[in-house]
């Protein structure tokens, strides 16, 4: 499962359904990830979109993005780490939910 792939929106909800879970995230989470992917440098931003919103495998990724093979799963780490820490960042800095 990606990193992004956690159902799909209540209409009148706070909250939404994780993946497989049973738990839910508040929206607010939502957020917070799409900030931290929004701060990412668009090559990594757009390797990550393919990899886990499309779950396009890496063979195909780079084909798309002109990317050697043989570098795709060290880009896809570091840009996960990149975007874990973005995260981190966020969170840390956010006031508490109500």
């Amino acid at each position: 499962m990606g990193l992004l792939e956690h159902g799909s929106l209540q209409e009148a909800g706070e909250t939404v359904p994780s993946g497989g879970s049973g738990t839910r995230w508040p929206m607010f989470e939502y957020e917070r990830l799409a900030l931290a992917m929004h701060s990412l440098p668009e090559p990594w931003r757009t390797l990550l979109w393919h990899a886990e919103v499309l779950g396009s495998p890496p063979s195909e990724i780079a084909s798309a993005l002109g990317i050697d093979p043989d570098a795709i799963n060290a880009s896809l780490q570091r840009a996960r780490r990149a975007l874990r820490a973005a995260y981190d960042q966020r969170h840390a800095d956010a006031p508490s939910a109500p």
